[in-house]
C-alpha cells in the first residue's frame, strides 16, 4: 500500500483522535460569589476537571497585605464532589473589609504557604497551583466636593467604637445640593453608624469644612470626626490629625477639640466649647505644615483659615514633637457612638457638611506656600506668619 493510499484510510481514525484529544477536560477554577463589602461570610467557588477529593483550594485574602484562610492551622479548602467549594473568610480583624481574594487549585498534600500581611502573593503558589483565580471587591462609593470617597461598612463590630458601621443609601448620601450626609441610625437590631475615606493622600496644607446645622448639640454619645488617618503609619501616630465634636459621654463637657495624636500626651490636645445659633453654619478647618497645625473654628462660611477674628469660635496652634510627617493615608469624615452602644437620649443624629475644600502643596522641589508657624504679639492679637518656601517632603508612603 502506497504512503498517499494509508493516509487516505487512516484519515478518518486521526481525526477521531484529535476530536478526542480536544475534548479533555482542563483544571478550572472559579471564584463565584463573596461576601457584600462590611459583610461577614463565605468565599464561593466552582473547580472542573479533576477528581475532587484529591484536590484542595488554598484561599488568601487582602487586607492590609495578604493572609491565609480561614487560618493557619486549616490553610485547605475541600471541594465537594460537586466541585464546588466554600471558604469562611472573616474570622478576625479586618477580614470584612478585605479588597481582594485569591485562590488556588492544589493537591490535597500541598501546604501552602503562611502568609500573615505579606505584600505580594509567592510564586510558588502559582507553580504548585493547577489553576487560580483573584477577584477585587469593590465598597460603594461616593462623590462630593469633587473627589471619590469611599464608603465604610461594617456588619461586625469595629472601630471606632466599635461600632457597626453603615454603607445604606439612606444613611449616607450626599444631596442634590452637593451637601454629605452622615447619619446615625437604628436599623436591623442595632445602631448603625457612618464613615467616608478620601481616594487622595492627605498632605501639608489646609483642610476646611462648612457645617449646616446644630452641631454643638449632638447627643452626648456621639462624636462627628474630621481627620487624617493612615493604617500603615503606626510608628506616626497613624498620622492623625483631628477635629472633634463630642462630650465623650459626659452630660457637662466641653463639645469639641483640636488634636494631634496621640490625644493622653499632654499638650497634645484644646478643649473648646461651641455654642451655635438655630440653623446656623459654621466653618472649621486646620493647617497642616511639617512643624506644626494651625486650628480655627468659625462662624459662617468662610473660604480659608486663619478667618475673621470677629468670627472666632476657637483657635489652636501645635508645635509639639507628635506633628505628622506627609506621606500616606487618607482623608476621613465620621459619626459614631462613642460609648460604642446607644445615643443616650435614644434618637437617630445626623451632620451634614455642606463643603470641604483642601489645598496641596505642588510637587517636592517646587516654590510652595508653606505655613511657618509663629504667634506673632502686635496689639495684643496672635497673627500667622506666611512665608514662600522649599520644603523638603518626605517620600510618599501608599497604603496597601
Amino acid at each position: 500500500m502506497t504512503t498517499s493510499l494509508l493516509l487516505r484510510h487512516c484519515r478518518v481514525p486521526l481525526l477521531l483522535l484529535v476530536c478526542c484529544t480536544g475534548l479533555q477536560a482542563q483544571p478550572t477554577l472559579r471564584i463565584t460569589d463573596l461576601p457584600a463589602w462590611g459583610t461577614a461570610g463565605y468565599l464561593t467557588g466552582l473547580v472542573t476537571g479533576v477528581e475532587p477529593a484529591a484536590f484542595r483550594v488554598a484561599v488568601y485574602l487582602h487586607t492590609e497585605g495578604w493572609w491565609n484562610k480561614p487560618t493557619f492551622g486549616h490553610p485547605l479548602t475541600s471541594i465537594l464532589s460537586n466541585g464546588i467549594w466554600y471558604c469562611n473568610v472573616n474570622t478576625g480583624g479586618d477580614d470584612i473589609s478585605a479588597n481582594a481574594y485569591a485562590a488556588f487549585l492544589v493537591t490535597n498534600t500541598y501546604t501552602p504557604p503562611q502568609l500573615a500581611g505579606a505584600a505580594t502573593l509567592p510564586d510558588e503558589l502559582y507553580a504548585a497551583a493547577l489553576a487560580s483565580m483573584i477577584t477585587n471587591r469593590l465598597p460603594r462609593q461616593l462623590m462630593f466636593a469633587g473627589v471619590p470617597w469611599t464608603v465604610k461598612a461594617a456588619e461586625v463590630p469595629v472601630g471606632p467604637g466599635p461600632n457597626y458601621f453603615s454603607a445604606n443609601t439612606n444613611d449616607v448620601f450626599v444631596d442634590d445640593a452637593g451637601r454629605l450626609h452622615l447619619r446615625v441610625v437604628y436599623r436591623d437590631g442595632a445602631w448603625r453608624c457612618t464613615e467616608v475615606i478620601s481616594a487622595f493622600v492627605p498632605d501639608y496644607g489646609m483642610y476646611l469644612m462648612t457645617v449646616t446645622g446644630r452641631v454643638d448639640l449632638l447627643d452626648q454619645n456621639v462624636t462627628f470626626g474630621f481627620f487624617t488617618w493612615d493604617t500603615a503609619a503606626p510608628q506616626f501616630h497613624y498620622r492623625e490629625i483631628d477635629i472633634e465634636v463630642s462630650r465623650w459621654g459626659q452630660t457637662v463637657n466641653s463639645n469639641a477639640q483640636f488634636v494631634v495624636q496621640p490625644w493622653d500626651t499632654p499638650g497634645n490636645l484644646y478643649r473648646y466649647n461651641m455654642n451655635l445659633s438655630a440653623d446656623t453654619v459654621s466653618t472649621h478647618g486646620f493647617i497642616w505644615g511639617p512643624a506644626a497645625v494651625y486650628y480655627q473654628s468659625l462662624h459662617g462660611r468662610h473660604a480659608q483659615i486663619p478667618g475673621p477674628v470677629a468670627d472666632q469660635i476657637a483657635t489652636w496652634t501645635y508645635t509639639g514633637a507628635d506633628v505628622p510627617p506627609a506621606g500616606g493615608g487618607e482623608f476621613r469624615f465620621n459619626l459614631w457612638i462613642n460609648t460604642g452602644t446607644a445615643p443616650a437620649n435614644g434618637l437617630p443624629a445626623e451632620v451634614i457638611v455642606e463643603s470641604f475644600r483642601y489645598t496641596i502643596p505642588e510637587p517636592a522641589g517646587a516654590a510652595m506656600l508653606v505655613v511657618v508657624f509663629g504667634l506673632l504679639s502686635k496689639r495684643g492679637r496672635n497673627s500667622i506668619c506666611l512665608i514662600l518656601e522649599t520644603p523638603t517632603i518626605p517620600p510618599r508612603r501608599d497604603r496597601r
